[in-house]
């Protein structure tokens, strides 16, 4: 399965915890491509390079510094469309892709799942338990 993880660095650059454990998680689910969003990405970068992913893809601007709904949606959407074969689509669920993510899925004619924990493939059916670490959507 293919899976597109989008991430946003902090405002040093680098990746919160909570981003860590969204890598995580996404690792187990299948071939991991990499959406990295921010003003400065390359440490974040370098950092995800150390779990073995492969691919990494980014949107980088200084407008990207401060969360805001028009760009960081312009900046996921992008990414979702450069890695237009991902199924799945997993995010951790911070504040700023809480808010950007379910304008996205639409954009990207997709349907979200908020507040999950984890994320088990189960056959042909996706099992999430409820919580909020992460945020996941799978391509329609």
């Amino acid at each position: 399965m293919k899976v597109l993880l989008l991430l946003h660095t902090e405002a040093d650059g680098t990746l919160a915890r909570l981003s860590l454990e969204a890598l995580s998680t996404a690792l187990r689910l299948g071939d991991v491509t990499v959406g990295l969003v921010g003003d400065a990405v390359q440490a974040a970068a370098n950092l995800i390079a150390l779990s073995g992913i492969k691919s990494i893809i980014s949107a980088e601007s200084p407008e990207l510094a401060q969360s805001r709904y028009g760009t960081d949606a312009a900046a996921a959407e992008a990414l979702c469309r450069t890695a237009g074969d991902a199924t799945l689509i997993v995010a951790p669920a911070t504040s700023r892709w809480m808010r950007t993510l379910p304008g996205v899925a639409h954009r990207i004619g997709a349907a979200v799942d908020a507040h999950l924990t984890s994320i088990e493939p189960s056959g042909a059916v996706w099992r999430c338990a409820a919580g909020s670490t992460a945020i996941a959507w799978k391509a329609r």
